[in-house]
């Protein structure tokens, strides 16, 4: 990540044009009825969040996570809720921590710290409890009344109280390396507040009951507030770019009190005034709220062309100053670069800067939707240079083999772009077409071809695109017919032939026992006469009708012939005779 850090220079830059604010959240609690509270700035009014907390010792609230973190020794663990007037969603951080004492939250690497009390040891978790890690081994048990984190330098801040040698601390983060003495004495030191923009550290000094402020290098010990010997100064809490410290005095006012010193014109003010007379901690939530204050545009961006982001620098009550010389909270990109904002809140100014890049979409195009017939397969390839792949199927190939009807669909990735293609593929069955087997026809016989398909298209051999056709010559005959791109095709051969010559003669008679020999050879020919018999000739001894059917290349003729026998008359002219003289005698055969 190529990231400018004008960290030096934010500091420098500081703008010392300070204005109060009244609208924070104060939070507070007690060790007499062990409660935990809020207070509204604005009405003055104070109200239970939190009941049953036994022995409360420290509180922070975390400006971004806009929450309050607490310690409660006597539970043995520290909780937190949502930063607000009423406190609402309370969760256990960390449980079963023996003596828990001092505590810090750092909501920009989530992380809270604590210390147990008059343990060797400093610790440090997640914001939800997990991750338990030792950040610094103090050697010797210690009582830390103070306990602060840098997260801008990645360094830990601390007060160590031991017998009268009492000392403010530091040390790196993560491994608590380097540990460093910022500033000793022997007065009893409180609690601490570190200003990273100010480079100075705050602190509540029992010894006179003051608040005291040195750089960070140990240097420049200034006392800015002295209270009364008979009260008794207690935790701090404040926030530079609100020009406000918070801290508690209690033996004061009609109990205890909460007090406000500006940090420009160095004057207190008493905020509250409670007649509970012991508060163990304040923090607040800051209406001004500074916000993330390092790498709060987020990390380098790449994008897509023609798609857009919007940078996101919003802080509550701030002005801004883009690389382009726009002044709102939000800045649209559209194209490459490296943009930069400086963001202002009364007394404090913050910058990050963010490189967007743009890249073009993957080109992928899968084809035309298209439709296939039968067992064929269809390879759909996307591959792309530096591309990653998705299909339908989550698989992530960069090829993909369709054999079924579907929608089909890949997401091309190339440097976080993506791009979709899809494609309809439909798998059609073949027409069926049969044109039969092949045939012989006779003489002056036709053949209907008939290939008749619901959505079909024909082409025949004669260039054809009827679903029909009539043959009458010999030849062979094939048809295309074609459904949803689907093509069949079906031939067949058709021979004429000529039918047989059969001639058995005319109809005819006979007398007596006379026979009749019908004869319908023909070369190449099969019989079939009435009676089922199969030779080329057949004898006629009786009356009847005679048929033949002849056939030659499957070609039939039949031929008939009806022939008759008659019995002869009986004719009688009587016996031979003889007559005499002018005798006659009559003949009748009626």
């Amino acid at each position: 990540m190529n990231r400018l850090k004008l960290l030096t220079l934010l500091w420098v830059l500081m703008l010392f044009s300070f204005k109060g604010v009244s609208q924070d959240t104060l939070f507070w609690g007690t060790q007499i009825n062990n409660r935990l509270h809020s207070l509204n700035l604005t009405t003055g009014q104070s109200r239970v969040i939190a009941s049953n907390q036994v022995l409360i010792r420290r509180l922070r609230v975390d400006q971004n996570l806009k929450q309050l973190f607490w310690s409660a020794g006597g539970l043995n663990k520290i909780q937190k809720m949502d930063a607000n007037l009423t406190g609402t969603n309370i969760q256990d951080v960390k449980i079963n921590l023996n003596n828990v004492a001092t505590i810090n939250v750092d909501g920009d690497n989530n992380k809270v710290y604590y210390h147990l009390a008059n343990g060797s040891q400093i610790f440090s978790c997640d914001t939800n409890g997990n991750n338990v890690v030792s950040v610094v081994n103090l050697g010797t048990a210690k009582s830390i009344l103070g306990l602060e984190v840098d997260p801008f330098s990645n360094k830990i801040y601390w007060t160590e109280l031991l017998s009268n040698n009492n000392s403010i601390e530091r040390a790196d983060l993560p491994l608590g390396t380097n540990i460093t003495t910022i500033y000793n004495t022997s007065e009893s030191l409180f609690d601490i507040k570190m200003f990273p923009k100010e480079s100075t550290i705050y602190f509540t000094n029992r010894t006179g009951n003051k608040i005291q402020r040195i750089d960070l290098n140990g240097s420049n010990l200034q006392t800015l507030v002295t209270e009364s010997n008979s009260a008794t100064i207690g935790a701090i809490c404040g926030n530079y770019c609100n020009d406000a410290i918070y801290y508690i005095l209690n033996n004061s006012g009609t109990g205890s009190q909460i007090k406000k010193l500006s940090i420009s014109t160095l004057t207190t003010s008493v905020v509250f005034d409670t007649t509970i007379s012991f508060l163990a901690g304040v923090d607040a939530l800051f209406e001004f709220n500074f916000g993330v204050e390092k790498d709060f545009l987020g990390a380098d961006r790449s994008i897509c062309s023609g798609d857009s982001i919007q940078l996101n620098a919003f802080t509550n009550g701030a002005t801004y100053l883009w690389s382009d010389n726009s002044t709102g909270s939000r800045l649209k990109v559209k194209n490459s670069g490296v943009y930069t904002v400086e963001v202002s809140i009364n007394n404090c100014t913050k910058f990050d800067t963010i490189e967007v890049n743009f890249f073009p979409k993957p080109i992928v195009n899968l084809g035309n939707d298209t439709s296939f017939c039968d067992n064929t397969t269809l390879t759909l390839d996307a591959t792309t240079v530096g591309g990653t792949y998705l299909w339908q199927d989550n698989s992530t190939s960069n090829t993909y083999t369709v054999t079924q009807t579907g929608v089909y669909w890949v997401d091309v990735t190339v440097n976080g772009c993506t791009t979709r293609d899809s494609i309809t593929v439909n798998y059609f069955n073949p027409p069926i077409v049969n044109l039969g087997n092949d045939t012989s026809l006779c003489g002056i016989d036709t053949l209907l071809l008939d290939v008749t398909t619901p959505s079909g298209s024909y082409l025949w051999s004669n260039n054809s695109t009827l679903a029909t056709q009539t043959i009458t010559q010999a030849g062979i005959y094939w048809v295309d017919v074609t459904v949803n791109g689907c093509t069949t095709r079906d031939s067949i051969e058709v021979n004429f032939f000529p039918k047989p010559i059969v001639n058995l003669g005319n109809d005819t008679s006979f007398c007596d026992n006379t026979t009749l020999t019908l004869d319908a050879t023909t070369a190449g020919g099969a019989y079939l006469w009435q009676d089922n018999s199969t030779s080329n000739t057949y004898t006629v001894t009786q009356t009847g009708v005679y048929w033949v059917d002849v056939t030659v290349n499957g070609c039939t003729t039949r031929d008939s012939l009806t022939v008759n026998y008659f019995n002869p008359p009986i004719v009688n002219l009587g016996n031979d005779t003889s007559l005499c003289g002018t005798d006659t005698l009559l003949l009748d055969v009626t």
